[in-house]
């Protein structure tokens, strides 16, 4: 069995002598950051501002909108 001759025996250190096998290599790889924030009520209050600036620059786009559209028809009106 010359293929397996290179892959040396890996086992437990708790399990047999130390000078008998290779020690484990730990392939876990833990997680060092998170995606959650430090502060999560300072976050919290941070999105809340944000939806609230988005939700009226929403509103002020819409009310843009709708006043052309009233000029437009009132010019169509006008005309006819």
């Amino acid at each position: 069995m010359p293929l397996l001759e290179p892959v040396p025996v890996i086992v437990a250190p708790w399990l047999t002598p130390a000078a008998q096998s290779v020690p484990a290599i730990p392939t876990h790889i833990k997680q060092v950051r998170t995606s959650v924030p430090k502060d999560i009520k300072k976050h919290k209050e941070k999105r809340f501002q944000e939806k609230k600036e988005a939700k009226e620059r929403r509103s002020k786009s819409m009310t843009t909108r709708r006043a052309k559209t009233r000029e437009v028809v009132r010019a169509i009106v006008k005309s006819t």
